[in-house]
């Protein structure tokens, strides 16, 4: 059995893993926010001006579901509930949450099967692999997370965080939490994949070694770290016996993706909308608007010395 002294110091463990948890979550949703106020004009612009396509569809939903759910998120997380409040939606709580990753690897798919030229063995393998993150994510944050409950023991009143059930189920015995951060481990493989099948076929054909092409390899390298550094951190915190760290890193895999993958497509979409034909038109523009500058300037100059002769 565990005595007062055990039972605080696993309530110290938790009071200290929800008060960083919740600094977490602010600067994370704080980020978000101000991503996508100052994303917003180049928004409008090569995505609501847009016709509608599956790009399109995963872009909004990547940028406005984290928006759109993260408020109630902070109410339940940053605020001191009785447990059986937090019982009451832990499991809506988490569910809202598994659309947040998969938007992001939904739009991880969808550039690596059109960089691809839509190869039907690259999306049946991408497509293979989405299918199992969404059963894996829809198991572990809709059935398998369970409300902590020692530090309402304690405290009497917390946030409403869940945690893995298997560490939950034995809080005072060191047990890591292997479905959750096979989980994460699962993503990052994913997240390989979706990489590797671009860069090969970069490698592959000449004709996308151009600057469109470098650009996308560049920023899907990119965005792979970033991504691949957060899952396997966040894998890394579940394998800790401890449960000091476990779920720190949850607010950041769910969002920062989300924000990766917007950028993505902004980026790529504002690059490629200035096509060789648009820079020749706009290389003409700036040659007639020169040569009617001479003009101006020849004809003052005729007139003055006009003028002077007169």
């Amino acid at each position: 059995m565990c005595d007062t002294a055990c039972l605080s110091h696993y309530a110290e463990i938790g009071a200290w893993t929800t008060l960083v948890g919740r600094y977490g979550i602010t600067a994370v949703y704080a980020v978000q926010v101000y991503e996508w106020l100052i994303a917003f004009d180049e928004e409008w612009e090569h995505i609501h001006q847009r016709r509608w396509t599956s790009v399109k569809m995963a872009y909004l939903f990547c940028r406005y579901w984290p928006l759109c759910v993260f408020p109630f998120h902070m109410w339940a997380w940053l605020g001191d509930h009785e447990q059986q409040t937090c019982a009451g939606i832990v499991r809506v709580l988490y569910a809202l949450l598994i659309p947040c990753p998969l938007a992001a690897q939904a739009v991880m798919l969808l550039r690596a099967v059109a960089f691809t030229g839509r190869n039907s063995v690259v999306l049946g393998i991408l497509g293979f692999g989405y299918s199992i993150l969404t059963v894996l994510q829809i198991w572990i944050f809709g059935t398998h997370f369970v409300l902590v409950e020692e530090v309402f023991q304690e405290f009497g009143r917390s946030g409403c965080f869940a945690n893995d059930k298997i560490a939950q189920e034995h809080i005072f015995i060191k047990q890591v939490a292997l479905p959750t951060a096979g989980l994460f481990l699962a993503v990052f493989l994913f997240d390989v994949l979706s990489i590797g099948s671009i860069v090969v076929h970069y490698l592959r054909r000449r004709s996308l070694q151009i600057d469109l092409g470098k650009l996308f390899i560049e920023q899907g390298i990119a965005a792979f770290v970033v991504i691949s550094v957060i899952n396997i951190l966040s894998a890394a915190s579940y394998m800790d016996s401890t449960r000091v760290y476990m779920g720190m890193t949850l607010p950041a895999a769910f969002i920062i993706p989300d924000i990766i993958a917007c950028r993505l497509i902004l980026t790529l979409r504002r690059r490629a909308s200035r096509t060789e034909f648009d820079e020749l038109q706009l290389q003409s523009l700036v040659v007639r608007e020169a040569v009617a500058a001479l003009e101006m300037d020849d004809r003052s100059g005729k007139g003055v010395d006009g003028q002077s002769q007169a």
